[in-house]
């Protein structure tokens, strides 16, 4: 699975890509503004990978023209609640403190919420007052009882997501990237049971005719 608009790309987490996540989820620079900052082995990366590896959680790896900078995910689906948690690290040093971690999140939370109906929840370290300020500029509020936790919960809904999400696209516009996005199901998934079961949750609000290219199942979506 694949979520493309214009210069990134968002594709589902693969087996054999996890090594890659792990070095630098063990990056110090990184699991500095983690709740979990123990060093990963090979063994519990494994382990981490078999138990997201299905329809409750989407782990994403973030291209930026064609080069891969970083994770985003969905975490903890609960498809009854129409809730999940969400969350990006770039690791790219190239591309931190840039719009293109910006970008990724107007996706990300397109992905959540326009596409899935989700109200999306992130958690963030009382200490880091730049995440802090950065998903505050982008509608997450913090939720009531979480002024004393170290690993604060923030909440995205709809409606706020719908009020901050304009400025933003217009800074697509400014550079050229305002595109449709477009979710790709490869051909030698569409029969496998996540694909099937993500399909049969997406919205079809903003749907356009569904295209196959190549086999992939293309679904493009005009937000």
């Amino acid at each position: 699975m694949q979520f493309k608009k214009g210069y990134i790309t968002l594709e589902r987490l693969k087996e054999k890509d996890i090594e890659l996540v792990r070095r630098w989820r063990n990056c110090s620079k990184i699991s500095q503004f983690m709740e979990y900052r123990e060093h990963i082995t090979k063994e519990m990366q494994k382990a981490w990978f078999r138990s997201i590896n299905n329809t409750s959680n989407l782990y994403l790896l973030i291209y930026y023209k064609g080069k891969k900078i970083g994770l985003a995910n969905g975490k903890n689906f609960d498809w009854h609640a129409r809730t999940v948690e969400g969350g990006i690290f770039i690791w790219d040093k190239q591309y931190q403190g840039t719009e293109v971690p910006v970008f990724v999140f107007l996706i990300l939370s397109d992905l959540l919420i326009n596409v899935f109906n989700l109200t999306s929840h992130g958690r963030i370290l009382k200490g880091n007052k730049r995440a802090q300020r950065f998903n505050k500029l982008l509608g997450y509020e913090l939720c009531e009882g979480q002024e004393n936790i170290e690993n604060q919960l923030y909440k995205l809904t709809p409606g706020t997501y719908a009020r901050h999400a304009g400025v933003f696209r217009k800074a697509f516009l400014s550079i050229g990237q305002q595109h449709p996005l477009d979710i790709i199901f490869e051909k030698d998934e569409l029969e496998k049971k996540y694909a099937v079961f993500f399909e049969s949750q997406m919205n079809k609000e903003f749907l356009q005719p569904v295209e196959f290219r190549n086999g992939n199942k293309v679904f493009r979506y005009s937000i």
